[in-house]
């Protein structure tokens, strides 16, 4: 029987004894088996009462049947405690925003954008966005933002020290990604701080990016014809699936390593779903239509040649060696499992396969990037910038021309031919 790799989180997944993640455990988020016998969850047990208690209709004088359980089964009092206290910190939370005035501090009003914003921010997102706005950059030498301007209150702040610190920021190492950041979450803070009466204008809408002064520039490098050439001549069958699938179709990384077989469609590879890969467990399979952005979920079309590869593999898969040569192979439904049956580690397979395949070739620099890169930069070629922004699944054709880079060598025929075309007639009398 194959084994089909749950395209939902799961929540009805249940351990026992060792197994049990120890923070799980202590936190009370791992159902019992008595739980799902009785028809109830156990982390659904406060559920009910906290609403009760919130509103005044309970006394405490006869146990609910929620109470009952909680009794009974420690971890469902666990998790009874910490749904009371998240709902009171949410209802304390609702309290305090009414509290905003044109005096409160920036790192007040950034809480309270944060706290309605992150429910549609990622795992990865969140962390990368509190790291810059919130600290743990003392060993980058970058000041984060709310050490700047936290204290400050929000009517005080103009442009002027945001365009600073914005500059310090591109002076001292920000990447171009930071610097972009701190740029588009500041304009964003302040227009809820205008949208909520507490400011008249927004002082951070038309702060510049200091691309100037960006000392880390963002990565152009894409792969050659005669490199794309000499690395699928030594790529073993899955490697040159792989590689064909990421020069042609220009899929991210997230998105291949959880294709699966009905995923593919006669011309077309449905994209329905991404890894995240700062979650843990079955969390990393994320939900169906969680993909790494809104405009993501489509379908991307293949050539023939490609379908035909693909049903070639699909062949072949069986009776490829696992990577430790030890293992028994299970069988799944992902295009390309590991011999767990399992989706690759997004990393890992960058560092143990593709980088050293590259190197076979003399390619010393070989990223995901540079890969989605590389098939939007030869798709110019053969297709006009919205059809490249159609095939890479981009929302604003900005994005777009930032993965576009000149190809020399189309650059130096067009500047022939258009010179012909301009002058033709005093080349025919210099000759």
């Amino acid at each position: 029987m194959v084994r089909s790799v749950p395209r939902m989180r799961s929540q009805e997944r249940c351990c026992s004894g060792p197994e049990i993640d120890r923070a799980a455990y202590v936190q009370g988020t791992v159902p019992t088996w008595k739980s799902f016998e009785s028809g109830q969850a156990a982390q659904d047990v406060a559920g009910p009462l906290a609403r009760l208690r919130k509103a005044g209709g309970w006394n405490g004088e006869a146990p609910t049947p929620h109470e009952d359980s909680r009794a009974g089964n420690p971890i469902a009092g666990r998790s009874a405690e910490l749904l009371d206290r998240r709902i009171e910190a949410a209802a304390d939370a609702q309290e305090s925003c009414s509290a905003l005035t044109s005096d409160s501090p920036f790192s007040e009003v950034w809480n309270r954008y944060r706290e309605l914003k992150q429910s549609t921010w990622g795992v990865a997102q969140r962390k990368a966005i509190s790291s810059v706005f919130e600290g743990g950059t003392e060993r980058k030498k970058q000041q984060s933002v709310i050490s700047a301007f936290g204290r400050r209150a929000v009517r005080e702040i103009t442009r002027d020290p945001l365009q600073r610190f914005l500059n310090g920021l591109a002076l001292l190492g920000a990447s171009y990604s930071v610097a972009k950041k701190v740029r588009t979450y500041l304009a964003a803070t302040f227009q809820y701080a205008v949208d909520e009466k507490l400011i008249e204008t927004n002082p951070a809408r038309k702060l510049d990016l200091p691309t100037k002064l960006l000392q880390k520039k963002p990565c152009r490098r894409f792969y050659s014809l005669h490199e794309i050439q000499n690395l699928l001549a030594i790529a073993p069958p899955r490697e040159h699936v792989v590689l064909r699938i990421f020069f042609v179709c220009g899929l991210r990384p997230s998105e291949l390593f959880l294709l699966r077989e009905d995923d593919v469609e006669p011309g077309r590879i449905r994209i329905d779903q991404a890894l995240k890969e700062a979650e843990k467990g079955w969390n990393r399979l994320g939900q169906p239509g969680d993909t790494q952005t809104p405009g993501s979920a489509g379908c991307v079309t293949i050539s023939r040649g490609l379908q035909q590869e693909i049903e070639n593999w699909l062949m072949l898969r069986a009776s490829q060696a696992p990577y430790h040569l030890t293992a028994v192979r299970a069988e799944s439904d992902l295009l390309f499992p590991t011999e767990a049956g399992t989706p690759f580690r997004i990393g890992n397979y960058l560092k143990r396969v593709l980088k050293p395949l590259a190197a076979k070739a003399n390619i010393h620099d070989v990223t995901y990037q540079a890969l989605r890169r590389t098939c939007a930069t030869y798709f110019q070629r053969h297709g006009r910038p919205r059809d490249v922004q159609a095939h890479l699944r981009h929302t604003d054709l900005a994005t777009t021309g930032i993965y576009i880079q000149e190809i020399p060598e189309q650059v130096q025929r067009a500047v022939e031919d258009l010179d012909a075309e301009l002058f033709r007639d005093i080349q025919d009398k210099l000759q």
